[in-house]
């Protein structure tokens, strides 16, 4: 039945030697183990037409098999003429025929196929042909014969009569096939074609491999299976290009001790079992062997001393003892179902050794030094009786598979959890009792045997094994998936473990481990992303977890929304909604946190390389700024933008949503997982700029990050059409790994920038220690490149999965972000802080702050709210920072002039910075549509034109204007003035005295001033005032500073370093980009420069950055009387300090200060960060 339905199967077009051709090429009949020849089919195969045999040609005259049966059918002149048919030639890569003629019955050679020079291959397997012609020598060029499966004759070793010794003129011959041709001896041809590189002479009955095989100096593959040899000849010896020797179908008895000297011998396919004929002859024997009383040496020594052997294959040889291992390219060596008692440390050395099995053993230990084999893969321990596995398995980091069931471990250690590379964990029928959380790190797992152990209760975080997809399963006879069966498991219950659906059982795990953390703290969630991006019809859908859409320009978030939210599960979260457009870019420092889990809002329906960095980009910059290590999760809105899509409903089932054509929409879910790339990244694998040893900077590269207890996305659409689904979904999955792609870009450009700093800072250190610059200098600059190591070795967590949703109907994707919020909070490794027990008396600390009325507590108060409670003043300090961290207060301790200045109610102070800060702000200032300015700052209506020009032209605001601005907190005169001398020291404004006697008219006079609206940038003007106030000095002493910004200024920093020189002088005229400013004896000017770099990320549709790297200098310059008492290093001393407070206060960034050597000696210049000194309690 086989054979039947082996040469049922349509054979392929022939035609006669010489028309036209078409393409084929046979390789020969595949043969099987048993010996069973396949060259000529069965009579019943015969008979038995294909049934898919059609004509595709008219003039095709039948298949071989059809003209063969007309001949036997048909008599006298009916009979079919037999002839003989070549398969249609083919060419070789150097454009030489490749002639078929394979299985046509010939008895003989026609001279036709010997009559040109141009073949390359002869296949004339599968005939009738006792031999070959001499005249087959005209075939020079002819690479390849093959002419297996014939009768070619050879009566004794000198028989020529069968191959003539004309062959040995094709010099050109370097593959020989004469495989299953019933020869007792190999012709003596054969040796003298000493250009072969591979000689098939399998299935023939040799009985000996002559000496003269020696003679194929260079032969690589030598095929000798099922020839009945008992040996090899010590000659072989002398094929020192020999890589490869066939011997499986045969008993060999012995080996030569030349194998050795093969050293390109890598494969040498021998049934070892056959050595133990002596050992199976006497009963006793294995028994000894098996209880160590006999050393096995039935195994040849030579066969351990092939040095470029790459497998050995020992399996079932009954040895209990492996000698010294000299087989140094050794990749796979099987020793399994045999006595050993102990790993052999000789196989410790093995460097190359991918593939170790030592199953079905007398193995007791699993020693330390297997640790050394790093180079293993596969590591097979199963069936010994190991009752120990080591700490420094840790140490095997490519391993992929790792059996060990069948033993009687008790215990897995924590150390298999740095196996990042392992895919199968077979523990099967062991004695553990528990595992380690540390199994749940293997995010590359994709099957975990447990079945018969002693397990009582999962890991909690065992739903980060995400690669594990089905349970109690098979994959072709083998177990796949998670295996339970038989534990006395009862977390979690046997109703959910017993399942083939592992996201059952995880499901349950991921809520156990949210409800059984204990004490944890809120944790502030930033929400960012630009205007329009979702971000507050996302909270809404959050919080109230129904479709609750903002209605466009109308209700776009100003400044911050501060909204607080408890998860069904019980996790305490402030949420902080920033608005996302420009006109609030100077408060959002204020408000970050690098302690706080940042959402990254993007609209993923009209997301592009294109828009990368307006969506994305720049908000990667700022968080790289203002809060480098936070961690990051994108979020990605509007997939409703996607056609038509599956929705979730509020008990998180699918249900169907209308499609536009009026049908409705059916489950269709798809597993999105983020592979690690390997090249290189991915590899969103691990955190963007994963930490790395200062040791190796140049190794530091930006992967992303591999935390596994983030929710796994399913991507759902709709199957109606189903091609049109297919699109959209398939759409969004690429959208979404281009969203990956251009993020890991744009961290990789940051990476070496950083670098380059980083490189540049040690050379200008190096030659300033060799030139002897002066201390300062120096350390500066060792300051700053301690700050650029930092940032490298605390990168952004840009976490690996990002969540796809939407905010219409159904909220799709909402649930499974809540819970990915809610994994993330409770792991350790990304919030350490954020499980600790709270002092009772930290709670009345803070409902003590709550009672005050004013704006802000001042530290005086703050310390006897503390007194009050018996609190010392590092307990005060610690639990301003808790409730700083929770979002209950806002405490700037690391800021000197707010360090002493607690806002115990944070939304007076956000509505107090929303009335300054408006997106809207032109709107909002329009006389006849906004009655405030009449009521409230008794405007007329040419007075207010002349007020709103100025705020808008200059930033300049009046006290009318003021009283308009803050109208809602109905605040008398008092008030009032505490307000005006609150803000400025929040640094994004200044204030302006007011004369005892004002002068001119209210309106118009400037209390204060916001730089971020000024408008005016440096010009003709500028020069012409400065070049003026440089007349009036007659002896002018120049002191110049400039602070060099490579990576580029943030938004809203210059202007915040405007505000503190305020102090400083007694006159001022400001710029957008530059001041110009007086005191009693000096004249200063400010100003900053920037140049757009070139990126080196180009896109597809053109030369698009996917981040703006803009080198700034900010040039510092005071000039004063050279005869003058200080000289103007006092004002560069007070200028500097508040440059560089400002500047070291933003975490991120990257700058250095350049000026003269003369400067660098003066004591008065600053360069360190100011620190905040608070008094001490008894």
């Amino acid at each position: 039945m086989l054979k039947k339905a082996r040469f049922a199967k349509p054979v392929q077009q022939m035609v006669e030697y010489g028309t036209e051709p078409a393409k084929m090429e046979k390789q020969g009949s595949a043969k099987s183990k048993s010996g069973s020849r396949e060259g000529s089919p069965s009579k019943s195969a015969k008979k038995t037409p294909s049934p898919n045999r059609k004509s595709k040609s008219p003039n095709r005259k039948g298949t071989p098999g059809e003209l063969k049966s007309a001949m036997r059918k048909g008599s006298g002149k009916d009979k079919v003429k037999k002839k003989t048919i070549v398969k249609s030639p083919d060419l070789t890569a150097d454009g030489l025929r490749i002639i078929d003629m394979s299985g046509q019955g010939m008895t003989i050679l026609p001279m036709s196929v010997v009559g040109t020079n141009d073949t390359g291959e002869l296949i004339l397997a599968s005939n009738n042909l006792r031999s070959l012609p001499p005249e087959i020598k005209r075939l020079t060029e002819l690479r390849k014969l093959d002419i297996s499966r014939n009768g070619i004759r050879c009566t004794n070793p000198g028989d020529f009569s069968g191959l003539p010794g004309e062959i040995k003129e094709l010099v050109n011959l370097v593959e020989l096939k004469i495989s299953e041709c019933n020869l007792p001896y190999i012709p003596p041809a054969i040796w003298t074609l000493t250009h072969l590189k591979i000689l098939d002479i399998s299935r023939n009955k040799i009985n000996i491999l002559s000496p003269d095989i020696g003679e194929l100096v260079n032969l690589q593959k030598l095929n000798l299976q099922q020839t009945n040899i008992t040996t090899l000849p010590p000659e072989i010896a002398y094929c020192q290009e020999l890589e490869e020797i066939l011997l499986w179908g045969n008993v060999i008895e012995s080996l030569p001790e030349t194998l050795p000297e093969m050293l390109k011998l890598r494969t040498l396919a021998v049934n070892y079992r056959s050595f133990c004929a002596q050992v199976d002859s006497f009963q006793e024997s294995e028994e000894l062997l098996r209880k160590g009383k006999m050393t096995s040496e039935h195994i040849p020594l030579v066969v351990f001393e092939l040095a470029t052997l790459e497998v050995l294959d020992l399996e079932n040889t009954k040895i209990n003892n492996v000698p010294e291992l000299s087989t140094i390219s050794l990749r796979e060596l099987y020793l399994c179902k045999n006595f050993l008692s102990k790993v052999p440390p000789s196989l410790f050395n093995l460097n190359h050794l991918q593939i170790l099995d030592m199953s079905h053993n007398l193995l007791q230990v699993m020693p330390d030094e297997i640790s050394r084999v790093k180079s293993l893969v596969v590591l097979r321990l199963n069936n010994n009786q190991i009752e120990r596995i080591p700490q420094k398995i840790r140490d095997l980091s490519n391993l992929e598979e790792l059996n060990i069931s069948y033993n009687r471990i008790r215990y897995m250690p924590n150390a298999v959890g740095g196996l990042k590379m392992l895919r199968r964990l077979l523990a099967e029928k062991n004695e553990l009792s528990s595992l380690p959380d540390e199994i749940c790190h293997l995010e590359n797992l994709e099957t975990l045997d447990l079945t018969e152990n002693r397990i009582t209760a999962l890991p909690m975080k065992m739903h980060q094994l995400r690669n594990i997809t089905t349970a109690h399963s098979f994959q072709r006879l083998s177990k796949c998936g998670l295996w339970l069966y038989k534990n006395p498991i009862h977390t979690p219950p046997p109703e959910i473990w017993k399942t083939e659906k592992p996201e059952k059982i995880f499901e349950y795990l991921k809520k156990l481990a949210i409800i059984k953390t204990e004490n944890l703290l809120r944790q502030k969630l930033l929400f960012f992303g630009e205007s329009g991006s979702g971000k507050t019809s996302l909270i809404n859908g959050l919080v109230h977890r129904k479709s609750i859409l903002t209605n466009g320009e109308t209700d776009k978030t100003r400044a911050l929304t501060q909204t607080k939210w408890k998860t069904d599960n019980n996790v305490d979260f402030m949420l902080h909604d920033f608005g996302g457009d420009k006109a609030y870019s100077m408060l959002y420092p204020l408000f970050c946190d690098a302690n706080a889990l940042v959402l990254l809002v993007y609209n993923h329906g009209t997301y592009s390389t294109d828009t990368h960095y307006q969506q994305i980009g720049n908000w990667i910059e700022f968080f790289n700024t203002y809060m480098p290590g936070a961690v990051v999760k994108l979020v990605g809105t509007h997939l409703d933008s996607y056609d038509e899509y599956a929705v979730e409903d509020e008990n998180a089932n699918l249900s169907e949503m209308p499609s536009r054509s009026g049908s409705s929409t059916s489950r269709l879910q798809s597993q999105m997982s983020v592979q690690s790339n390997k090249s290189g990244q991915s590899e969103w694998s691990r955190s963007v700029l994963s930490g790395r040893s200062l040791h190796s900077r140049a190794s530091v590269t930006p992967n992303l990050e591999t935390s596994p207890n983030l929710e796994q996305i399913e991507s759902l659409a709709n199957p109606i059409p189903l091609s049109r689904s297919s699109s959209c979904l398939s759409q969004s999955k690429s959208v979404q790994e281009l969203v990956k792609t251009n993020v890991m870009r744009q961290m990789q450009t940051y990476t070496e920038s950083l670098k380059q700093n980083l490189e540049e800072l040690d050379t200008s250190i190096e030659t300033a220690e060799k030139s002897k610059q002066p201390m300062q200098y120096i350390k500066h600059l060792q300051i700053q490149q301690k700050k650029v190591e930092n940032l490298l070795l605390h990168p952004l967590r840009i976490m690996p999965d990002i969540a796809l949703v939407s905010n219409h109907e159904g909220l799709y994707g909402v649930r499974n972000l809540i819970e990915s919020l809610e994994l993330m909070v409770i792991d350790n490794k990304l919030f350490p802080n954020a499980q600790r027990s709270i002092p009772d008396k930290w709670q009345h600390f803070k409902i003590s702050l709550k009672r005050h009325k004013t704006y802000s507590v001042t530290w005086k108060k703050v310390e006897t709210s503390g007194k009050e409670l018996e609190m010392k003043v590092e307990e005060i300090q610690e639990c301003l920072q808790y409730l700083h961290d929770v979002g209950e207060i806002l405490w700037y301790r690391d800021v000197p002039s707010l360090a002493k200045m607690v806002f115990h109610k944070p939304r007076i102070l956000i509505q107090l910075l929303m009335s300054m800060f408006r997106h809207d702000m032109e709107n909002f200032l329009n006389f006849e549509d906004n009655k405030v300015f009449l009521s409230k700052g008794m405007f007329e209506k040419a007075d207010f034109k002349q007020a709103r020009d100025i705020f808008l032209r200059n930033g300049q605001i009046s006290r009318p204007l003021m009283n308009c601005f803050w109208f809602f907190e109905e605040l008398d005169y008092d008030h009032f003035n505490d307000l005006v001398e609150l803000v400025p020291h929040i640094d994004f404004c200044y204030s302006i005295p007011e004369p005892s006697i004002p002068k001119g008219e209210l309106y118009a006079y400037p209390i204060v001033v916001l730089p971020w609206y000024n408008k005016e940038r440096v010009g003709t003007d500028f020069t012409d005032r400065w070049n003026d106030a440089l007349t009036k000095i007659h002896k002018p002493k120049i002191l110049m500073v400039t602070y060099v910004l490579p990576l580029g200024i943030p938004l809203g920093l210059f202007e915040k370093i405007t505000c503190l020189l305020q102090k400083h002088v007694n006159t001022r005229i400001d710029w957008t980009n530059g001041i110009l400013g007086t005191t009693k004896t000096e004249i200063l000017k400010l100003t900053m420069h920037g140049d757009q770099q070139s990126s080196d990320l180009d896109t597809e549709s053109g030369d698009i950055p996917l981040c703006k790297q803009i080198e700034v200098e900010v040039h510092l310059t005071i000039v004063s009387e050279e005869d003058s008492e200080s000289g103007g290093t006092t004002l560069l001393k007070e200028l500097t300090r508040e440059i560089t407070d400002v500047m070291s206060r933003t975490p991120g960034l990257v700058w250095r200060l350049h000026t003269s050597e003369e400067i660098w000696r003066l004591p008065s210049l600053q360069f360190a960060l100011k620190s905040v000194q608070f008094s001490k309690q008894t």
